[in-house]
């Protein structure tokens, strides 16, 4: 019986439900030493009933944990990514939606920064800086984290330009938490010092810049700048503060969940930025709840608006105009499987690839788990680009 089955679920409602006529039976049948402790190990069990139920029914809805060993931590490989389509696949002329604020091509603007905190070097795990970034586009301001891998500042690596790969978390996971749970030195130092990618920096900007509310990476007229934060303001900064190219075939956006939604927005609506994106366990339409504020209502005023924030719309209505997109999810995703899977048959095109991973839930242990491979996939779209 699945951890996620309705079977499970069935039988834990009808359990619980029958419970309390349990007790009640005991209470009135069994004889007076057995009556209190009964009543104590039953009550006690209905309360387990009760919290396991709430429990398995919400994970049948999110997909946090999607099998029996997921939820004692244990996790299978992931397998081998699909090698990135050629760069001139899909890049058939079509029509593609700009938001008002890539309209007329603004000149980007570099940032003011102050620099928090910067981790110890190690030889094979690299540096992770943090920084506090003001928009000057957006007037966001927002914590960024840098990784730059091993030997960055060496005399070898003097003259170098970087690639970029930029990391977006779900709408409620900070930066300083993602880099964490990511254990992105440990991740990615050894697949730069192995030869298995070329050295490259990883960026992580907060994507949800108005905590608590989620601003669904999108610029609201009445509210804040959310895309042009990353789709002008960070690689502005970037640019101007470390090594790293300006050409677009050399910046990849990811992400995982609403972060994975902002990665193939960026890819879709500023292709000059970013030549390529991945999106683990994302979406591809804003979903607009409690949690978004007036945006519901701003997209139902501002059709242009709404269309340009969703993706799966842009694939279903418009020939995407250089599509590399790399989209990694489980069937065990409740939360991404069944949207992926419509955007990859919306896009119609050989740049946009489908990655499963089987029996992963929608937590950032599965982005932990497919991160060298998508790294790799990335890396080997950016050699190929070159």
């Amino acid at each position: 019986m699945g951890l996620t089955s309705a079977t499970l679920l069935t039988v834990l409602i009808t359990l619980t439900a029958t419970a309390p006529l349990i007790l009640v039976w005991s209470w009135r049948h069994l004889s007076a030493p057995w009556r209190t402790p009964a009543m104590v190990v039953g009550i006690v069990a209905a309360q387990v009933l009760a919290v396991a139920t709430v429990g398995v029914g919400v994970n049948r809805v999110y997909g946090f944990y999607p099998t029996w060993g997921s939820l004692v931590g244990q996790v299978s490989p992931a397998p081998p990514a699909p090698l990135p389509a050629e760069p001139h696949v899909g890049r058939a002329a079509g029509l593609l939606l700009r938001p008002a604020s890539l309209r007329g091509e603004r000149p980007r603007q570099a940032a003011t920064t102050a620099t928090a905190t910067t981790t110890a070097t190690a030889r094979t795990t690299g540096t992770v800086r943090h920084y506090l970034v003001t928009g000057a586009s957006s007037h966001v301001t927002g914590r960024v984290a840098v990784w730059l891998p091993p030997g960055y500042d060496s005399p070898r690596w003097r003259h170098h330009v970087f690639p970029v790969e930029m990391m977006m978390a779900g709408a409620y996971s900070h930066v300083d938490r993602m880099v964490h749970d990511l254990a992105i030195g440990s991740v990615f130092g050894p697949e730069v010092a192995s030869g298995a990618v070329p050295p490259f920096i990883a960026v992580f900007p907060e994507d949800n810049v108005a905590w608590p509310q989620d601003t669904e990476c999108i610029d609201n007229p009445h509210g804040v700048q959310a895309f042009t934060w990353l789709a002008h303001d960070v690689p502005a900064w970037v640019q101007a503060t470390f090594r790293v190219s300006t050409s677009a075939r050399a910046w990849d956006a990811s992400g995982w969940s609403l972060g994975g939604y902002c990665a193939v927005k960026l890819q879709l609506l500023d292709p000059q930025q970013f030549g390529s994106a991945v999106a683990v366990e994302g979406f591809f339409a804003p979903e607009l709840d409690g949690t978004t504020g007036t945006l519901a209502s701003v997209l139902r005023r501002d059709p242009a608006l709404a269309e340009a924030s969703s993706p799966l719309w842009m694939a279903e209505h418009h020939r995407l105009r250089s599509p590399h997109i790399l989209v990694t999810t489980s069937s065990t995703d409740p939360q991404s499987f069944h949207a992926s899977r419509a955007f990859v048959a919306a896009a119609r095109s050989a740049g946009v690839q489908l990655y499963l991973v089987p029996e992963q839930g929608h937590t950032v242990d599965a982005w932990r788990l497919v991160l060298p491979q998508v790294q790799r996939w990335s890396s080997a779209f950016l050699a190929t680009a070159t």
